[in-house]
């Protein structure tokens, strides 16, 4: 092997490791969401190339990244991020009704 292909088969293991864990998958998703992956990046403002850029990034890390390490890796992302949104928002509501007992 030659030694850029030792680096790229390190890389690709490493990325096994990060998105092998909830953890791990949980850090992913809060970087492609820094990368203005899932909005409009053209807002008619100086920062529209900055956010089209950074959008660029997030898009070559799914395709590089994310959809060789198996189909179903995009979804898993999504949908532990939408049950991670829910047990923040029940543990908010929980946390608020708390609050207002000991408040009474």
């Amino acid at each position: 092997m030659t030694r850029e292909e030792l680096a790229e088969q390190h890389m690709r293991d490493a990325w096994g490791t990060v998105l092998g864990s909830e953890e791990g998958r949980a850090v992913i998703w809060s970087i492609l969401q820094a990368t203005f992956l899932f909005d409009q990046t053209h807002v008619g403002d100086a920062l529209d190339g900055f956010r089209a850029g950074m959008r660029e990034v997030g898009l070559q890390v799914v395709r590089n990244r994310i959809q060789p390490a198996g189909f179903d890796v995009l979804g898993t992302l999504q949908r532990e991020a939408a049950e991670r949104a829910d047990r923040f928002t029940l543990a908010a509501k929980d946390f608020n009704q708390d609050e207002d007992f000991i408040d009474e």
